[in-house]
């Protein structure tokens, strides 16, 4: 995505940098996406943290599965989202996915994700630590067979379909 401000990323950040000093940790925190948006706010709270904050910006498909399949988790906390393709994306490969507690990203995401609320760092960095040492994972099978192209089209095409 990009860095508008709904995307949470500060959030994210004070997240991480929560989980870090409790673990006692050199957890790093790569931010994947766009700067379309230009968020001057976010890029000076990302120089403040440039120690553990990385960036990938407009990472190709292949980069992106590369980045996937080298992640713990992938965390999409958004306050608002129309759709959250990258859960998807994370969940068919494996991968834990944290999402904020928002309508639109616990339907696409499976019932082994984490949701959050976003109002507690502490709570939340405890609720993660949790979830990331957990046994839980997504059921991969079960992703694919719910969410594929092929499926969406059909149902797309059904919608559109003239009675």
């Amino acid at each position: 995505g990009d860095r508008r401000p709904h995307k949470n990323l500060k959030y994210l950040i004070e997240l991480v940098k929560e989980i870090r000093f409790t673990l006692k940790k050199d957890i790093k925190l790569l931010i994947a996406g766009s700067k379309s948006y230009k968020n001057e706010s976010l890029s000076k709270v990302i120089e403040r943290n440039k120690d553990f904050v990385f960036e990938k910006i407009s990472p190709t498909d292949s980069e992106l599965k590369f980045l996937y399949m080298n992640c713990k988790s992938l965390f999409l906390l958004s306050k608002s989202e129309g759709f959250g393709i990258p859960v998807i994306e994370a969940e068919s490969l494996g991968i834990k996915v944290v999402i904020s507690n928002i309508p639109s990203l616990k339907e696409v995401a499976s019932k082994n994700c984490l949701a959050i609320d976003c109002n507690s760092i502490e709570k939340n960095a405890s609720e993660v630590i949790s979830f990331l040492n957990s046994a839980s994972s997504p059921n991969v099978k079960s992703i694919i067979n719910k969410w594929s192209w092929k499926k969406s089209s059909i149902k797309l095409l059904k919608e559109f379909a003239v009675s």
